[in-house]
């Protein structure tokens, strides 16, 4: 009988340990901006102004490929504006719609709020580069606004 009680005791302990990992691991996702271009960590001192923000690069060679071929890393470098806060949500990325706070996805590590049920759904079922296009790509005109300074 204490065999079994230590065995329950280790598997919990585990799963409390591996959701300790994984919930720290979604803060670093959704906290660290990378290049749009290398996708690397960013150097605060290679920035260049985009949409009204700040976009972050990790040296000048990516500041030169973005230049060359903006809409090629638009979703990405959208994605970096709103993983730095310089943007905030006004509506569904993919309607255009009023927000319902109850329907929200973490999309590629940050929390993406939706209309109604069925747009999150759509979403999810989609792969990790299709959801990026679908909300930092075509739905960020729609979705987010770029912060005043």
């Amino acid at each position: 009988m204490r065999t079994i009680i230590g065995i329950c005791a280790l598997i919990g302990m585990f799963f409390v340990l591996a959701g300790t990992v994984f919930s720290a691991q979604d803060k670093t996702a959704a906290s660290a901006p990378l290049c749009p271009v290398m996708g690397g960590p960013i150097d605060k001192g290679m920035s260049i102004d985009y949409r009204g923000g700040k976009l972050y690069f990790c040296c000048k060679g990516c500041i030169s490929k973005f230049k060359a071929n903006e809409a090629k890393y638009a979703a990405l470098a959208n994605l970096q504006l709103v993983a730095t806060g310089q943007t905030r949500q006004v509506a569904c990325p993919l309607t255009g719609g009023k927000l319902d706070p109850q329907q929200v996805l973490k999309v590629s590590g940050i929390k993406v709020a939706f209309c109604c049920g069925a747009c999150p759904i759509k979403v999810a079922k989609a792969g990790a580069a299709e959801q990026l296009q679908m909300i930092f790509g075509k739905g960020f005109e729609k979705g987010f606004v770029v912060k005043k300074k």
